[in-house]
């Protein structure tokens, strides 16, 4: 089993879900997995933080967040991921958003930076989540976490190795998620750096990786700009300003000042219904997305959406 098609989204599931290629090689498009930022608020200040020049002022009201994810549900979603933006438990009703995703038989991950989980999460909500995934970055600043023991669902850690990382840090996180029966450490490099940096941290970091061995997998991140924007309409990201962004990476865009820059929206989620039912388009103007990490994920994407010449020999 490969830890990065298992644990993270690299595309590769599109094949496990078969419906969705035969809609969006039609022209309908239908989501299948909504990423939602509940708020800007956040118990840590990260260093290496892509959305470090967040305003902290944006917060989903309920209401309006149950409406939006009502419009996605009806479009087909099959999953829900409450993530950043700020810090989930945060969110002061992210217990009643978990009721309400799993009342309506989604299945809910989470990410979080872990500090709060077992005071705001009760057994019986966290065993609503079918995986949370706890930023061990957290070691960073705190000489403990505090995880849950009752879980049963998957538990995994991540990463991001920045320039005040260690190889000693690196070491005693795989040494705590063993003894915690952690499923998997993801590493990631700081994607706060340019082409060349990555390129050298994907390298050096896929081999420290190697060494150190699991639960620790590295996931290389690639930076190439793609002629179109697609993967939205698939995994579409949803922030507490209501509106509708096409990924989790416009914030790592040179532009975009280290947020969810409004230059970078999609649309307003009361705009759901027109944006799937109209013509497959581009769902931003890609020009200025210099550190997309979903390239791979739009080839493909564009590959299907349009006939090929003697597409029978494959």
């Amino acid at each position: 089993m490969n830890p990065e098609s298992t644990y993270v989204s690299t595309g590769q599931k599109l094949f496990r879900n078969p419906e969705l290629l035969i809609n969006w090689v039609n022209g309908k498009p239908k989501p299948n997995s909504l990423q939602v930022a509940l708020t800007e608020e956040c118990t840590l200040r990260c260093s290496f933080c892509s959305v470090a020049n967040r305003e902290k002022k944006f917060v989903f009201e309920y209401n309006d967040l149950i409406s939006a994810t009502q419009k996605f549900i009806d479009l087909g979603i099959k999953t829900v991921e409450a993530t950043g933006g700020g810090d989930p438990l945060c969110y002061d009703r992210l217990c009643d958003y978990i009721d309400f995703c799993y009342s309506n038989n989604l299945q809910i991950g989470l990410i979080t930076n872990g500090i709060f989980i077992n005071k705001v999460l009760t057994t019986d909500q966290r065993n609503k989540l079918t995986w949370i995934r706890i930023s061990a970055n957290t070691l960073d600043y705190r000489s403990h976490l505090d995880l849950p023991t009752d879980y049963t669902g998957t538990l995994g850690f991540s990463y991001c190795y920045h320039s005040e990382s260690t190889v000693e840090r690196l070491k005693h996180i795989r040494e705590v998620a063993i003894d915690n029966n952690v499923e998997y450490v993801r590493l990631v490099p700081n994607c706060i750096a340019t082409l060349e940096e990555q390129n050298e941290n994907n390298k050096k970091l896929l081999a420290l990786a190697t060494e150190l061995g699991p639960p620790i997998f590295y996931q290389t991140k690639t930076f190439k700009t793609p002629a179109n924007c697609y993967w939205g309409y698939m995994k579409p990201f949803l922030y507490p300003d209501n509106f509708v962004y096409a990924c989790s990476s416009s914030p790592l865009n040179e532009d975009a000042n280290k947020q969810f820059n409004p230059i970078y929206r999609w649309f307003h989620w009361t705009d759901t219904d027109k944006i799937y039912n109209s013509p497959i388009t581009s769902c931003i103007d890609t020009s200025h997305c210099s550190h997309c990490v979903f390239s791979g994920q739009n080839e493909l994407l564009e590959y299907a959406l349009n006939e090929q010449t003697h597409d029978k020999f494959i």
